[in-house]
């Protein structure tokens, strides 16, 4: 299994392919690529005799999750199969398409002779589901970031000079007159992340919200509703759109307040980015954003109940300063997890 062929399927933007991705470089082995399911398709047959490693979300697979599947269970053709699961269903879904989504979670993970998730709370679906499936759990990580650390030193120091004059401002004003601190949500936008509940919440206080990122496929009417909810709140919004990598950079540590509103995740590559950048975090409290919290708590602040403002109210001023991220998860220990796994399993 440790000569394994690493199977990747959708767009390079998306998030699980860009973990697909970044786990097969770590490694050092080259991927069978495909930009669609219907791509790979074309080129069936293909040899994985020898095993196969994929990184799996439904609707990068197939046209509804049965279909996804059974396609997966088609490529693989019986040989040695390892899964990284992604988007593990939720109840919150709805009961029609979490019905359906767990039915084929379940069958794909029976399938599979190593299974993966990326966190506790992903793991307890298979036992809550009444599986036998008993997944490995190997976290998301810290990615490297990609500006140097002297851009980053400097930007940084850029931040806390301008954090320091708007609070000198504001030192002296009341009420209406107090400058806000800007707030950012960073990621995808979809229904459900929480930016509604973080602008509603913030009625009244005159604080701007920042998207750090484009429009998730088939929502872009998504954009038009948070602009109709911040103007009856009476807050300010904006969405950058899709962000190079440097430029998101920037953006993220020119932040004053990182926000992760998502009530239902149950794994963020969002947070590990921040946390990563030495940015501390409102995180939702969930059963998942309390097991980083565990092992990351300078770096996590939970907010229950969508009580952001209130959260905000109470931020030392320094939260808004970066400071030294952690560096004890990286992609090298994701890699040697994974290795550790095939060889236990399938060596």
């Amino acid at each position: 299994m440790k000569e394994a062929q690493h199977l990747v399927v959708g767009p390079q933007q998306h998030g699980v392919v860009e973990y697909a991705l970044r786990l097969s470089d770590e490694l050092g082995v080259t991927p069978l690529r495909f930009e669609t399911a219907a791509e790979l398709e074309e080129a069936l047959p293909l040899d994985f005799s020898s095993g196969v490693h994929l990184c799996f979300t439904d609707h990068l697979w197939g046209e509804n999750p049965q279909a996804a599947v059974e396609r997966v269970e088609r490529v693989a053709g019986g040989a040695p199969l390892s899964i990284s699961f992604h988007d593990i269903p939720q109840p919150q879904e709805g009961r029609e398409r979490f019905h359906e989504r767990a039915e084929s979670y379940l069958r794909l993970g029976e399938l599979a002779d190593v299974v993966a998730v990326n966190s506790q709370h992903e793991a307890e679906f298979f036992a809550e589901q009444g599986s036998d499936v008993r997944p490995v759990i190997i976290p998301l990580p810290l990615p490297q970031p990609v500006l140097s650390q002297s851009e980053r030193e400097k930007i940084n120091a850029e931040h806390a000079q301008k954090l320091q004059q708007r609070l000198k401002g504001s030192a002296g004003a009341s009420g209406a007159e107090r400058d806000y601190p800007q707030l950012a949500v960073m990621g995808f936008l979809y229904p459900g992340k929480g930016h509604r509940e973080l602008i509603e919440s913030l009625a009244g206080t005159g604080a701007c919200v920042r998207a750090l990122g484009g429009v998730s496929a088939g929502h872009d009417d998504l954009v038009d509703e948070l602009n109709d909810a911040a103007h009856r709140a009476g807050v300010k919004f904006s969405v950058t759109g899709f962000l190079p990598e440097e430029e998101l950079e920037r953006h993220m540590l020119a932040t004053e307040i990182p926000v992760c509103a998502h009530r239902h995740f149950s794994a963020s590559g969002s947070l590990m980015k921040w946390i990563s950048l030495g940015r501390r975090v409102l995180v939702a409290d969930t059963a998942y954003s309390r097991e980083l919290a565990d092992r990351w708590g300078d770096f996590i602040v939970l907010v229950a109940d969508d009580r952001w403002r209130q959260a905000v109210e109470h931020l030392s001023a320094d939260f808004a300063l970066a400071t030294e991220p952690p560096t004890d998860w990286t992609w090298r220990d994701v890699a040697a997890a994974f290795r550790a796994e095939w060889e236990g399993s399938l060596g």
